[in-house]
């Protein structure tokens, strides 16, 4: 074997190496379970296969990253369409994920595509009309927002009833 053919065989082997390896993808929602709290998405980035491009398969029931604390979550409800960040974990974390507590991973495997988590939104403003601009100001609601149950703001109750 000579250099050239040496040098080629490990950058082989580093190309196989590197396409089993995931930290992160950028995807589209094509699925949402809110009361599991999980979404099937679409890569959005093809992966190249043999000289040509092909489409990735879907990931399905994906578990979706809530926001705020264990007093006061904030479980955004994706839809169809939705353009998120997905991450995968470095190990197995289905035990944790189920007990909240720490666990020994069922799997020796790193990095692998079984292990992902939504992490949410990321898309240009694409014209939303509707939102929360969350600052050290406040927040801001920007259209019309329905709240269903009871706001207390400033310790008085505005509403309280389902609408």
């Amino acid at each position: 074997m000579n250099r050239s053919d040496g040098y080629a065989y490990e950058e082989a082997k580093k190309n196989a190496f590197f396409q089993q390896l995931h930290v992160a993808a950028l995807v589209q929602v094509i699925a949402s379970y809110p009361k599991e709290r999980a979404v099937d998405v679409k890569p959005l980035v093809k992966s190249l296969r043999e000289g040509s491009y092909i489409s990735q398969p879907p990931i399905l029931r994906v578990p979706v990253m809530q926001l705020g604390s264990a007093a006061f979550p904030v479980r955004p409800v994706y839809e169809a369409g939705d353009c998120g960040l997905v991450v995968y974990l470095d190990q197995d974390s289905d035990n944790v994920l189920l007990s909240g507590a720490e666990t020994e991973p069922q799997t020796e495997n790193y990095h692998s595509a079984a292990y992902p988590v939504f992490c949410g939104l990321v898309q240009a403003d694409a014209g939303a009309e509707t939102y929360l601009e969350v600052s050290r100001e406040g927040v801001t609601v920007h259209g019309k927002v329905n709240i269903k149950g009871e706001l207390i703001v400033n310790g008085a109750s505005i509403g309280g009833g389902e609408t």
